[in-house]
């Protein structure tokens, strides 16, 4: 019985963890459309730490181009290769591209 309570309390705990992720990403993707780039770095940083891929390449995507910190090429493809091993496609063609160049 307590097993049972237990594995509901971790689902839960979970659920709440990748709603909070999820709602830095939205209000980091709102930033970045309004153009408050520094804004959006530090609403997408949470995630991007914790694995997000979708804010790792949105993270990369401003280090590489300078938007919101400064510009840091490594940095940016460091970011970008991470969610690219998550196989987020967008980080994926980045990459391609930027090798090319």
């Amino acid at each position: 019985m307590f097993r049972y309570i237990g594995l509901i309390v971790c689902n839960l705990l979970l659920l709440t963890a990748c709603a909070s992720q999820q709602q830095h990403v939205m209000l980091g993707q709102q930033s970045f459309e309004s153009g408050r780039y520094a804004q959006a770095l530090g609403q997408l940083m949470p995630a991007a730490e914790k694995g997000n891929a979708e804010a790792q390449y949105a993270i990369g995507y401003m280090f590489y181009y300078g938007l919101g910190t400064q510009q840091n090429a490594a940095a940016g493809m460091a970011w970008i290769d991470r969610a690219a091993a998550a196989q987020y496609a967008p980080a994926i063609n980045a990459l391609k591209m930027m090798r090319q160049h």
